[in-house]
């Protein structure tokens, strides 16, 4: 991590690498937030039966797999 004469030696692009893992954390997260928040407030009695859901459903399963 140090250089010579006790200089930190950054490496940007192992921070960009992670700053882009935690943006699609990011993604992934907000997706499975607005799925929980849609059923929560469906007016369908079973959220499966909505197309909304199963949009963000869709979603949120199509982010999680592109890991």
């Amino acid at each position: 991590m140090f250089g010579p004469g006790d200089a930190p030696k950054i490496d940007r692009q192992a921070l960009r690498d992670q700053a882009q893992v935690l943006d699609q954390q990011i993604r992934r997260l907000t997706a499975l937030r607005d799925g929980l928040t849609h059923a929560a407030s469906c007016r369908e009695e079973d959220p499966m039966q909505c197309g909304k859901f199963r949009r963000l459903l869709k979603l949120a399963s199509d982010r999680f797999s592109a890991r």
